[in-house]
């Protein structure tokens, strides 16, 4: 009984804790957005857009589904660099990872951020060799994240990345992230809208997803493929029965 009144009594004041919020507020309309569940419960919802104009209207938006107070709380955006058709990927620091996307005048992006749920604050911005968006990131067994696939508006792309976070500290608000980013190889197949998904041995498994780069007249992938981390290889695996992108695994 006393955890649970505590637990309470945290939720109740976590607008006076967490410096830069704002309690109760109205949730944000938005999609293209992200929304990663936090270790604590909570879920933590980042950028997206309004409409998709060209060019896109993009909300300026970073907001908190609180879950045992059933409602939202906005979050600092201060140096939030403003984006949507992202990825956000829970790091095991507990911080979360968002890179790429794209910018309201339709440019895909380059910058990855991090942001501390803790002290409610963003890092400054690593840069991607090359700016995605519908790209796939996924949490290795290492706590590498590997980012891959995706497209830079016009063309679709094999390549990917990965970042690995320097030391189980947190990050400090608008310092650089305690990592880095290196080269991974490429893709067999150039890829967005697809899934990669982690195997229980550390395999990642990449499905279908969309290719404009070609001649084909259907650029729906019946293709897939499997990322081993431990001698950074892509290798081909069954085809789908289906060819098809935008779904979910």
């Amino acid at each position: 009984m006393h955890s649970i009144c505590l637990r309470a009594a945290f939720i109740a004041l976590a607008a006076v804790l967490v410096p830069g919020s704002a309690w109760a507020a109205t949730f944000t309309n938005r999609f293209s957005a992200t929304s990663t569940l936090l270790p604590d419960g909570n879920i933590l919802i980042i950028g997206g857009q309004t409409d998709d104009g060209p060019p896109p209207t993009l909300t300026n938006s970073v907001q908190m589904r609180l879950e045992e107070a059933d409602t939202y709380q906005d979050m600092s955006v201060t140096g939030f660099v403003d984006r949507t058709s992202h990825t956000a990927t829970l790091l095991p620091t507990g911080e979360v990872l968002v890179a790429g996307g794209m910018d309201d005048a339709g440019a895909a992006l380059t910058s990855v951020q991090i942001y501390n749920p803790r002290l409610n604050c963003w890092s400054a911005s690593l840069t991607l060799a090359s700016a995605r968006l519908n790209h796939t990131a996924t949490l290795l067994q290492n706590g590498g994240v590997l980012l891959c696939g995706g497209n830079d508006a016009a063309t679709t792309l094999s390549t990917c990345q990965i970042y690995q976070h320097a030391t189980p500290a947190e990050i400090s608000c608008g310092a650089a992230p305690g990592g880095s980013l290196s080269s991974s190889v490429d893709m067999l197949v150039p890829r967005s809208y697809h899934t990669a998904t982690l195997l229980g041995d550390g395999r990642v498994f990449f499905t279908g997803g969309h290719d404009n780069s070609g001649t084909s007249l259907n650029p729906f992938l019946v293709t897939s493929e499997l990322y081993n981390p431990a001698g950074n290889t892509f290798g081909a695996a069954a085809n789908l029965i289906t060819a098809r992108a935008y779904h979910r695994s």
